[in-house]
């Protein structure tokens, strides 16, 4: 899960949470999560960019600034950009006006499991060390303990299907 969060008029704190429960692994109760940053900018100042997160960060780096849009000129190409910032401005007064802005839903409902990516491209193994030894969990203090929680899980799983 991610999480973006507003600091000021140019900087967000991002938040990464992932969780790993394998069937058949086992892990050891923590009390607090661990908190770590991953590089995103090498030695010479280069954006590190042979992972997901480090290519999105430099998307949103190298953008600069937010645009002063009251010095923009919108032509008729432009008319979703329109139409797309006034659903923004409806729905900002919605909730200034105390009401729920648009897609908002207060029912309680059946939580919808939803598939898991432990079977990825039917690769469940290799692509959770590649997940983890090649993305920003390679950062992790963690690193060793999540690619041995999996590959325990791996082994645990293999020895129920030979002998059933």
């Amino acid at each position: 899960m991610q999480i973006r969060v507003p600091i000021d008029d140019t900087t967000t704190w991002k938040l990464f949470y992932s969780n790993h429960a394998p069937d058949g692994g086992v892990w050891e109760h923590q009390d607090r999560p661990v908190v770590y940053e991953y590089k995103w900018r090498d030695e010479q100042g280069r954006f590190i960019t042979d992972y997901i997160e480090g290519q999105d960060i430099m998307a949103w780096v190298s953008q600069g600034p937010i645009t002063d849009r009251t010095q923009e000129h919108l032509g008729r190409s432009d008319a979703g950009v329109a139409m797309l910032r006034k659903m923004f401005k409806e729905n900002m007064k919605r909730v200034a006006d105390g009401q729920d802005p648009l897609g908002t839903i207060r029912e309680k409902h059946e939580i919808i499991p939803l598939p898991c990516e432990r079977d990825k491209f039917g690769a469940e193994r290799e692509f959770a060390e590649a997940f983890i030894s090649m993305g920003s969990m390679r950062y992790s203090p963690q690193k060793q303990r999540l690619l041995d929680l999996h590959e325990d899980a791996w082994a645990w799983r293999e020895s129920a299907t030979a002998n059933a």
